[in-house]
Order: structure tokens, then C-alpha cells, then sequence
């Protein structure tokens, strides 16, 4: 199959392949070797890059014969401003529903939790959410401090 596409589309190609890389590689090695064949389509994108007027955006490695995105398209392109907006509603969430379902299981016991309707369960854990919500909202992790 052949798919005809513009220089823009081309460049939109060239930010999901960012954003979907940083997610594959971002925090494990490289080489793994279950990412692979996504590396490999990367790579086959990458090359056509001189062919859609992207050569600013994509460099040619000659010693490892590999493509990478150039240091200027990483530092200025659109996928770090995603990537960043993405972690920080993650890790806001991910804070929120952690401590949440910590102090849910703190009160009730992971038994009497799961003997727990869904219903109940999910009144309990959004009661915490909400107040752990409001906390953030206001204060940040100002307030936040670790017992030690």
C-alpha cells in the first residue's frame, strides 16, 4: 500500500513519532529489544525526511547510519510542550488517586475494601479524590511533607 502524503502531514508524522518515542524510550534503554520494530518504522519515516523539505528537522547519524530528530527540533518543536502538558495532568492525577486509594485502604482494610460494592467502593475512593483535589488546587505541594 502507498500513502500519499503532504510536507505538513509529513511534519505531523514527524510529532506523533516524537511524542510515541518519547513514551516508548523516554525512561528505558534504547535498544530493548520489544521496541524494535517500532524503531525500525521510526527509522523508514525518518529517511524520507530531505524528500518532504524536513532535513532541518531530521539528521543523519553516518557512523551508526541512523536517524535522529535534530537538537533544535527537540528543544523547539511541539513535542516537549506535549509531553510536558501530559506529565504534569499525569502526575497530578496519579498523586491524587494514590494517596486517595492510600488512605481509603488505611481506614477501611484491604478486606472490608474489596468486599466493597463498586458503588462503595467509588464513593469512598472519589471522597478522598476530592479532598486531596481541593489541597492541590490551593496549596500545591506546599503542604506536603513525608513522616520520617
Amino acid at each position: 500500500m502507498k500513502v500519499d502524503i503532504t510536507r505538513e502531514e509529513y511534519r505531523t508524522l514527524l510529532d506523533l513519532l516524537g511524542m510515541a518515542g518519547w513514551v516508548l524510550h523516554a525512561h528505558r534503554d534504547d535498544d530493548a529489544p520489544r521496541t524494535s520494530g517500532y524503531r525500525q518504522v521510526e527509522q523508514k519515516f525518518y529517511a524520507l525526511a530531505a524528500e518532504y523539505g524536513c532535513e532541518d528537522l531530521i539528521v543523519h547519524d553516518q557512523e551508526e547510519d541512523q536517524y535522529y530528530p535534530s537538537a533544535e527540533y527537540e528543544e523547539e518543536g511541539p513535542v516537549l510542550k506535549f509531553v510536558d502538558a501530559y506529565n504534569d495532568e499525569t502526575f497530578w492525577k496519579e498523586l491524587v488517586e494514590r494517596l486517595a486509594m492510600r488512605d481509603v485502604l488505611g481506614k477501611v482494610g484491604q478486606k472490608e475494601f474489596h468486599s466493597m460494592s463498586v458503588e462503595e467502593r467509588l464513593e469512598k475512593l472519589d471522597a478522598a479524590i476530592g479532598v486531596y483535589e481541593k489541597e492541590f488546587a490551593l496549596n500545591g505541594l506546599n503542604r506536603l511533607a513525608i513522616d520520617y
